[in-house]
């Protein structure tokens, strides 16, 4: 299941593309037939078109794997001889209630 988010600046129309000169290109895409009528039953029930279903759902993916890629690459930097130089200057005491696992 994808979530959606409703937002009104989200929304694919003509003058929001004008107004934050957005370029759009056409992609021609062969699906499975049943994630088509999924993707159509979705976009139904969450009122948007299918393009924007798919836009938002790319978009999505995206950005995870850019995060992920990002964390990636920032980790490799890490040390962690580093790491353990600073967690050893955190006190040592009991979280409050409400912080305990």
């Amino acid at each position: 299941m994808i979530n959606i988010i409703k937002n009104k600046d989200l929304k694919l129309t003509k003058r929001n593309l004008v107004e934050r000169r957005i370029i759009m290109t056409a992609l021609s895409v062969r699906l499975p037939q049943s994630l088509h009528k999924a993707a159509k039953e979705l976009a139904k029930k969450e009122q948007i078109s299918v393009n924007q279903l798919i836009t938002l759902a790319l978009a999505e993916k995206i950005a995870i794997l850019d995060t992920d890629n990002y964390l990636g690459s920032r980790a490799k930097k890490g040390s962690r001889k580093k790491y353990l130089e600073i967690l050893k200057k955190a006190p040592n005491i009991k979280p409050d209630e409400q912080d305990k696992l």
